[in-house]
């Protein structure tokens, strides 16, 4: 009872609020950030899964048993069927080999199948739809010029005569592998029995969309996961589009990031304004010891209101974090184009841990020692207090930062990181403050009388001044890890689907058809890229023994067969890890992908042995390389040397950018069996991704900005009342306002230059190392660490003029009363 009293009573008088704002503005920050960082994830996820066409996909050689069908219903869970396999499809007077699939009346369950009565429309202008009724087919264009075909007609599917009525646009699960070797053709599942073209043997893949809660679609996978055989699989995310997994990912650890960021300017914040109320309470304490009260009392009462205050304070600021991250989400939800999920309560029970970690661990060491405070400090103002060793609160402050970070990260290499950069922080600025303190203190007697009262009051006052260095190059250190990871990793999205990336994939070309191909491309004004040779083979053995059943269903490319291909220098979107590319030994050699390298167990050395159209390539592992799966350009897990695959015949694969998609169609129409693969809706699927990524992106870094600025403002607020008294003395002995302004221009600007200068180089380091672990790029040196030593000099003059304004316009007995 008597803890509520005092801590109504501190509130009322003023002295607790500086400590509440600090904490409930760590809160609020916090909570916005990682209720917002949660449902984005989840949203983006959901919305991710649209590449599949469903939130689950089961893939499977043979149809789906009815069992399972009436058990996914009975969980409430949405289904429906798709099945793809190739044939030869007819028109009156043509035919030629087309990919059909069959889909039940509610496909796509996510996702948006695009369609048109214009064979060439953009995504713009396209109709979202269903699939097709029965009775119709849905064709891409190429299928209109290889069957000579007009809207309207009929197209012969096996036994089965359907009607074109539409072209597809957009398809949201057709992906961009190298398998699609020829045009889409979109029936209804009612018709594929009445087609008769699914015969006991036939190659057939049936597809079992599921759209559920994740509740719902664990216990179905859980049930069905003992029944699943070698030919059954789920198809996730991960393997259907590595490169939009990495651009999410991505985005997590962005998310994350400003998470921690947000984590750690609080702490700061609180740090700085405990001192100042420890200050403020030293007298209050002595007198409470004067009438009786023991440490062991005095402890518990502040440490039960510290406790109040921080729950009390962390469920305010989830609550006012909560209504500015739904004000955020109706600000830009015409920007972010997706329902936001609702997330589970972990989110805001880490914001109340958040919040009562942060005021115990960064206020109570600064409390700690008052209890100890004689009592004779009422009466005598020279009574020596000893506060708790600043190392010991040093340690507490770094521990519950790491300890935040790593729950808000969940990277423990970039927690550490933050830890070490911290420390070093630390060390780093009190050798250059001490350092650059006594170089202009040796300068000191020729400078001009304003500079030398700003460098009185910086060494008269060592630890203020070092303080606020290390609090100001904290601060802006964060902003700018924030600002320049922000700006590099949108920048690497913008140019991971350049203007001018493929978009059309030409494959299929036959060996003795290449020249003729090359020509008619070439003649038609198309400009050309680079031929890849491919063959479809297997991996037989690895070192002469055969993969394991383990290996087989961990590693997917084990189950089936890969495109090989051979490339006399190493292509630009590979990155080589390890090996040489190419020795000079004799015999086939390969470059493997770096994590199938890893998956597989191979060093270099290890012999592969492919089996190919029933014939054996054995190759040595002469490198690893890694792929740039965002490129949109063919990538290949194996990569075999020149005249590897000589004796074999491939066929040819090449990529075009083009627009002029009609007289594509019309110069390869004389080529029946080359295939043409328009990627347009995929490119654009992933940028539209990617737009509404950056856009939550921008936010995490606008909030962070206003979090650092007001923390920025409250480590200048702290000093206030010591500089009001040195100011106000100084103009009390006749010194002008003009001298005034500029002794504390001079004495902010060097505090400020000091902690950029630490701030740059910090945040270039940090940036490195988190660019290169959590979002795998490379640093590199931007003109922004030159400018923010500039930049956080003027800021902080700006901010502490306006601060001491009162004191230079003021008359000087006043301010020294209220002081």
């Amino acid at each position: 009872m008597l803890s509520l009293k005092l801590l109504w009573r501190n509130w009322r008088s003023g002295e607790i609020k500086i400590l509440t704002l600090a904490l409930l503005l760590a809160i609020v920050v916090t909570t916005a950030i990682n209720v917002f960082a949660e449902r984005l994830e989840a949203s983006l996820l959901k919305n991710s899964h649209s590449f599949l066409a469903a939130d689950r996909l089961l893939e499977s050689s043979s149809s789906i048993p009815d069992e399972w069908s009436k058990q996914a219903h009975q969980l409430g869970i949405e289904q429906g069927f798709t099945a793809r396999f190739s044939s030869v499809a007819y028109s009156e007077t043509q035919s030629g080999l087309v990919a059909i699939k069959a889909v039940s009346n509610n496909y796509p369950l996510l996702g948006d199948l695009l369609t048109s009565t214009d064979p060439f429309a953009s995504i713009t202008e396209a109709n979202t739809s269903l699939g097709p009724p029965s009775g119709e087919a849905w064709v891409d264009a190429r299928v209109l010029a290889l069957l000579s075909l007009n809207l309207g007609s009929s197209i012969e599917v096996g036994e089965r005569k359907l009607t074109v009525t539409r072209v597809i646009i957009r398809e949201p699960d057709r992906g961009a592998g190298f398998s699609l070797f020829a045009p889409r053709v979109l029936i209804n599942y009612q018709d594929l029995e009445s087609t008769q073209i699914i015969q006991p043997g036939s190659r057939v893949k049936y597809g079992w969309l599921l759209s559920a809660s994740n509740d719902k679609l664990d216990a179905l996978t859980k049930w069905l996961t003992p029944q699943l055989t070698d030919h059954q699989s789920f198809k996730t995310l991960d393997n259907a589009q590595l490169g939009l997994k990495r651009n999410l990912e991505k985005a997590q650890s962005f998310m994350r990031l400003a998470a921690v960021i947000g984590v750690l300017l609080a702490g700061i914040a609180i740090a700085i304004n405990a001192q100042v109320f420890a200050r403020k309470h030293t007298e209050t304490i002595a007198l409470m010891k004067s009438l009786g009260l023991t440490r062991q009392r005095l402890r518990r009462l502040y440490l039960n209101q510290l406790l109040i205050l921080g729950l009390l304070t962390s469920a305010i600021g989830m609550l006012i974090g909560l209504v500015l991250e739904q004000i955020v989400v109706y600000l830009i939800r015409d920007l972010l184009d997706i329902e936001l999920v609702p997330v589970g309560w972990q989110p805001y029970a880490l914001s109340l841990v958040a919040g009562v970690m942060c005021l115990l661990s960064f206020a109570l060491p600064y409390l700690w020692h008052l209890p100890s405070i004689s009592p004779l400090r009422i009466l005598r103002q020279d009574v020596v207090i000893k506060p708790l060793s600043k190392t010991i609160a040093l340690l507490i402050a770094i521990a519950t930062l790491v300890l935040l970070a790593w729950l808000y990260s969940r990277n423990f290499v970039a927690t550490a990181v933050f830890a070490v950069a911290i420390v070093m922080l630390i060390v780093f600025g009190w050798l250059l403050s001490k350092g650059l303190w006594w170089l202009l203190q040796r300068g000191l007697g020729a400078a001009p009388v304003s500079f030398r009262l700003a460098m009185t009051s910086i060494i008269r006052h060592p630890q203020r001044s070092y303080t606020q260095v290390i609090v100001f190059a904290s601060i802006a250190m964060l902003l700018l890890i924030m600002v320049m990871v922000r700006t590099n990793l949108i920048r690497q999205w913008q140019l991971s689907i350049p203007e001018d990336a493929p978009n059309h994939f030409v494959m299929n070309i036959a060996q003795d058809e290449l020249d003729l191909v090359t020509q008619s491309l070439s003649e038609a004004n198309f400009e050309l890229r680079r031929f890849y040779p491919i063959v479809r083979g297997r991996v037989a053995t690895i070192n002469g023994a055969a993969p394991s059943e383990a290996l087989k269903s961990s590693v997917g490319v084990l189950g089936r067969e890969a495109n090989l291909s051979t490339a006399i220098e190493l292509p630009a979107e590979n990155r080589l890890i390890s090996g040489q590319w190419w020795t000079e030994s004799k015999g086939p050699q390969v470059s493997v992908e770096a994590e199938l390298a890893q998956d597989l167990g191979l060093a270099l050395g290890d012999d592969i042995t492919f089996s190919i159209g029933g014939l054996q390539l054995t190759a040595t592992v002469s490198s690893t390389r890694e792929l740039n799966w965002d490129s949109m350009k063919p990538n290949f897990f194996f990569l075999l040397s020149p005249g590897a695959l000589d004796d074999f015949t491939p066929s040819y694969l090449t990529t075009l950018h083009t627009q002029e998609k009609p007289l594509l169609y019309q110069v390869l129409r004389e080529y029946p069996t080359v295939a043409v693969i328009d990627i347009d809706s995929i490119i654009d699927t992933i940028r539209d991704i990617i737009a509404k990524v950056s856009v939550a992106v921008e936010f995490m870094l606008w909030i962070i900005l206003l979090g650092g600025f007001l923390v920025m403002i409250s480590a200048l607020n702290a000093s206030m009342a010591e500089r009001w008294q040195s100011a106000a003395l100084m103009r009390a002995v006749g010194g002008s306002k003009k001298q005034l302004r500029t002794s504390l221009s001079v004495e902010f600007s060097i505090v400020g230059l000091t902690a950029g200068i630490l701030a740059s180089v910090g945040a270039f380091v940090v940036e490195s190392v988190l660019k290169r672990v959590l979002f795998d790029t490379t640093g590199s040196w931007s003109l922004w660490y030159g400018l923010a030593p500039v930049l956080l000099a003027l800021v902080i003059v700006i901010l502490g003029l306006w601060f001491c304004r009162r004191v230079i316009v003021v008359a000087p007995m006043r301010v020294l009363r209220d002081v």
